[in-house]
């Protein structure tokens, strides 16, 4: 154990059932949406197969593959016969752009967040500049924020899980790697109280 890590609080007690759920979504969305794009082109290759087979339109083997990531943007090509679409074309039709949106909304947000985050550090003043957000640096950050300590934390790989809490407590995150000229602008170096390196390796401290 460091000597920054004796001085450390002990880890945090486990968090509410909420926080829990949402940091593990935060861990694993992105597998359970690409599952569910997967899914989506599966079904809607198996509806569509039956769809033209049903109205006796020939087909290639890719036409179906092409009607079903057409369903992502809100596109159904053609109309249910009497017995209305398959049920796989059904499923599928609702599914693929369920993923789409989800996944645009999650870019965006992103997006955003990083966007206001900057514009908030700009503005900081005596902050804690926190380089890496592993289990030290996680642990400093959010014993800084219960004492209201503005922290901003910078780690270009720092895990889903990592992140979200580290935003539950307050902190500023910012992605990306601290030696960068132009971060290190936007870190507001020249009004930080305290730049503390706890990335994983020496060197790069």
């Amino acid at each position: 154990m460091t000597a920054a890590e004796a001085t450390l609080p002990p880890p945090n007690r486990p968090q509410r059932p909420l926080r829990a759920v949402r940091r593990l979504w935060a861990e694993i969305r992105w597998p359970v949406v690409s599952l569910a794009a997967v899914t989506a082109i599966v079904l809607g290759y198996i509806g569509w197969a039956q769809q033209l087979t049903a109205a006796g339109i020939p087909k290639s083997p890719v036409d179906p593959l092409y009607l079903s990531i057409q369903l992502f943007t809100l596109q159904v090509s053609g109309v249910p016969d009497a017995n209305g679409f398959p049920w796989a074309l059904q499923i599928a039709r609702f599914l693929a752009p369920a993923v789409a949106g989800y996944a645009a909304a999650r870019v965006f947000m992103t997006a955003f967040r990083q966007t206001r985050q900057k514009l908030s550090v700009r503005f900081a003043a005596d902050h804690v500049v926190i380089c890496g957000l592993g289990a030290t640096g996680l642990r400093l950050a959010q014993h800084l924020r219960a004492k209201r300590i503005p922290v901003v934390a910078v780690d270009p790989h720092a895990e889903a899980l990592t992140l979200a809490a580290a935003r539950e407590s307050g902190v500023w995150v910012i992605e990306g790697d601290a030696r960068a000229r132009a971060l290190r602008r936007t870190l507001r170096l020249d009004r930080a109280a305290q730049l503390v390196a706890c990335c994983g390796d020496d060197a790069t401290n």
